[in-house]
């Protein structure tokens, strides 16, 4: 097979980014339009430098506009509740034992991904 023919049918690659650790969202808005604006993101992982759920959520619901505009998930780290009180799209978690398991199972039941 051709070069060419092979990367036609290739679905187009999306990034994932990642903020630095916020902490206000405003002096953040216009890095994270200029990353959009520079190729096609998927998602963005939202990491906070406070584990405030106030904070956290304030923060979401700043992005979530911007991301949306842009056809782009947002995820919050850690904490499916914030997650769904904010209106992002998901969660990323971090499993690395049993007890773990039981943060995945609670983030399956509350963001509901079978919907």
């Amino acid at each position: 097979m051709a070069k060419k023919q092979v990367e036609e049918e290739l679905e187009p690659q999306r990034l994932y980014l990642l903020t630095p650790q916020l902490s206000e969202a405003e002096s953040f808005l216009p890095q994270l339009e200029t990353a959009l604006d520079a190729g096609d993101v998927a998602c963005v992982l939202l990491r906070c430098a406070s584990a405030d759920e106030g904070t956290v959520k304030k923060i979401a619901k700043a992005l979530l506009p911007v991301l949306q505009k842009r056809d782009a998930a947002l995820l919050v780290e850690s904490d499916p509740a914030i997650a769904t009180r904010t209106g992002a799209d998901g969660v990323h978690l971090r499993v690395t034992s049993e007890t773990d398991e039981e943060k995945l199972e609670d983030a399956i039941e509350r963001l509901k991904p079978d919907r």
